[in-house]
């Protein structure tokens, strides 16, 4: 009895480095997890920016040359707009926008988002290809990018989404009334 009694003694407290070591693990692991369900919150809330962007950008094309809707003030305020209403910063944020050559470039006051803008068109493929300058544009590509702080490890990274948005041409025509329309 004495010999089981001393065994026993002995391998008493080897649960407390193995409870340590494990606690160690759990606790990188879960500071790991947040991390990264913190960027991957940032980088759905980016996409959907990107996406409304895109869809109201689309809107003004309506069959003129860039040229022409680079130089009207509705294009940049346009996107202005809507990178302030899609934006999830409250209350509305204030946005610049810079036009250079083929990139519309908007900043939020206040916020790491950097929101850029080009025109071009939609090959057969879905691929997107910048059109020259003095060419209709059909398309739009929006570019949302944001930086996210981690919460546990030091530093952050950044999120970068795109969108794309295609207007087309359509045409309506109705004759009679709506119990007989043709």
């Amino acid at each position: 009895m004495g010999f089981f009694a001393a065994r026993r003694r002995d391998e008493r407290g080897a649960v407390v480095p193995m409870v340590a070591i494990m606690m160690t693990v759990l606790l990188g692991v879960t500071a790991f997890a947040v991390d990264i369900g913190h960027q991957r919150v940032e980088r759905r809330d980016v996409q959907a920016v990107a996406d409304m962007i895109a869809l109201d950008a689309s809107r003004q094309l309506d069959g003129r040359t860039q040229a022409v809707i680079k130089a009207t003030s509705t294009w940049r305020a346009g996107i202005a707009q809507s990178v302030a209403r899609n934006s999830n910063l409250a209350p509305l944020p204030t946005v610049t926008v810079q036009q250079q050559q083929e990139v519309a470039r908007a900043t939020v006051a206040g916020s790491p988002m950097v929101v850029e803008v080009v025109m071009g068109v939609l090959d057969e493929s879905g691929a997107f290809t910048t059109t020259p300058y003095p060419e209709v544009p059909t398309a739009v590509k929006v570019t949302v990018k944001s930086s996210v702080d981690y919460v546990f490890a030091p530093g952050g990274g950044t999120v970068s989404r795109s969108a794309v948005a295609m207007s087309e041409s359509q045409a309506c025509f109705k004759i009679g009334s709506y119990a007989a329309g043709f």
